[in-house]
C-alpha cells in the first residue's frame, strides 16, 4: 500500500497520494482488520493524509459503532435484572438458598463481562492510532458506540422505570395472577407468587441505575485509551521517531 502511487518525502517516509480503492468495511472485525493495516502502516513510515477517509466512509465506520454497541446494551437490558435479582438474594444463581459471596460475584460479572470485555476490545482499537488517518477512524468509531450506549442507556433507564411503576405494580400483578386460576393455583401459591415478585420489583430501579453507571465506564475505557495514546504518539512524533500526517496544530 504504501509503495504504489506514494512519493518520498524529506523526511524519509512515503506520502500517500492515492489509494487503491476506497474502502468499505464489511462489519466489525473488517473494519479493525484495516486500523490496524493502516496502524502498521503508519508506524512503517507512511504518511496517510486523513482527508482519504470520506464521507461515507466515516458514516459506514460510524454506524458499525452504533449496531455492535446495541449488542451490549441487549446483553444489559437481559442480564442486569437477574445480576442483581441474584446480589439481593432473590434468585438462586447456583440453587443454593442463601447465596455465598462467590454466587453475589458471578451474578454480577454475568451482567458485566460482555459490555466490560467489549469495551476493553474497543480501548485496544483505539490504541492502534498513530497519524491523523487513523486517528479519524477511531474517532468515528468511537463517536457511534457512545451514541449507540447513550441512547441504550436513556431508553433502559426509562424502560426500567416504567416496568417498576407501571407493568409490575400490585394491581396488575393480582390481576394476572387472578387470571392465572385456571391453572388450578392454590391460595397459597398465589400468594407467595405475588410476594416473591414484589419483593423483587425494586430490582428493576437498580437496574436502571446500574444500566446508567456502567454505559458511562463503558464509554470513558476506549476514550480514556485513546487520550493516553495521543499523548504517548505526541511524544514520539516530537521526539522524531515517527513522522506521520497529523492534523493537530
Amino acid at each position: 500500500m504504501a509503495d504504489d502511487g506514494g512519493k518520498g518525502n524529506d523526511s524519509g517516509g512515503v506520502m500517500l497520494n492515492q489509494m487503491q480503492g476506497e474502502f468499505h468495511p464489511q462489519g466489525f472485525l473488517s473494519l479493525v482488520g484495516w486500523v490496524e493495516r493502516s496502524y502498521f502502516n503508519e508506524r512503517g513510515g507512511a504518511i496517510i493524509d486523513p482527508a482519504f477517509l470520506t464521507t461515507p466512509q466515516r458514516t459506514e465506520i460510524m454506524e458499525i459503532g452504533f449496531r455492535s454497541s446495541f449488542a451490549s446494551g441487549i446483553a444489559m437490558a437481559l442480564l442486569f435484572p437477574l445480576a442483581i435479582g441474584v446480589m439481593d438474594r432473590h434468585i438462586a444463581i447456583f440453587g443454593a438458598v442463601i447465596p455465598t459471596w462467590f454466587d453475589l460475584f458471578c451474578g454480577l460479572l454475568l451482567a458485566l463481562i460482555f459490555p466490560l470485555g467489549y469495551s476493553c476490545f474497543l480501548a485496544y482499537i483505539a490504541s492502534q492510532h498513530l497519524g491523523g488517518y487513523t486517528r479519524a477512524m477511531i474517532t468515528n468509531l468511537l463517536g457511534g458506540v457512545a451514541m449507540a450506549a447513550m441512547i441504550k442507556m436513556v431508553v433502559l433507564f426509562i424502560g426500567f422505570h416504567v416496568i417498576y411503576f407501571k407493568v409490575v405494580n400490585g394491581p396488575n400483578v393480582a390481576w394476572v395472577l387472578k387470571h392465572l386460576s385456571s391453572f388450578k393455583l392454590s391460595y397459597n401459591t398465589s400468594l407467595s407468587i405475588y410476594a416473591w415478585i414484589m419483593d423483587f420489583r425494586p430490582v428493576f430501579i437498580k437496574s436502571a441505575y446500574y444500566v446508567a453507571v456502567s454505559s458511562i465506564v463503558f464509554i470513558a475505557i476506549p476514550y480514556v485509551s485513546m487520550l493516553l495514546t495521543q499523548r504517548r504518539n505526541k511524544k514520539l512524533i516530537t521526539s522524531g521517531v515517527y513522522n506521520v500526517f497529523n492534523t493537530e496544530k
